[in-house]
């Protein structure tokens, strides 16, 4: 389960609970951000988001989602997630602030192919 609480206005804060991570909270969260015109600010930090969520964000933020910040550090994205946000970052016009830190996104050892 999620809680999300309105940090400050235009801001949205989800914080996982003891029952679990909040990816499927987030993959509807993200379908809605770009009707979302008033929030500037989401943080999902430490959510357990995966990188099905991060996906799903990148998606969001791809398609015009008016987010000035998003904060999805500590939620284990992998290289899939970072990827996902990266290539959203170039399509994203209103994006000025991503800490996505400790996110387990090393790039994989080449096999020499």
């Amino acid at each position: 389960m999620t809680t999300c609480v309105p940090a400050c206005t235009g801001c949205l804060t989800c914080q996982n609970t003891p029952n679990g991570p909040c990816i499927a909270g987030v993959t509807s969260l993200a379908t809605c951000l770009t009707a979302a015109s008033g929030l500037a600010l989401l943080d999902v930090s430490a959510c357990g988001i995966g990188a099905a969520g991060a996906s799903a964000l990148a998606t969001a933020l791809a398609a015009g989602a008016p987010l000035a910040a998003l904060r999805a550090r500590g939620n284990a994205f992998g290289a899939e997630g970072a990827g996902a946000l990266a290539g959203a970052l170039a399509r994203t016009a209103t994006l000025e602030e991503l800490d996505a830190g400790s996110n387990q996104a090393r790039p994989q050892p080449s096999t020499g192919d």
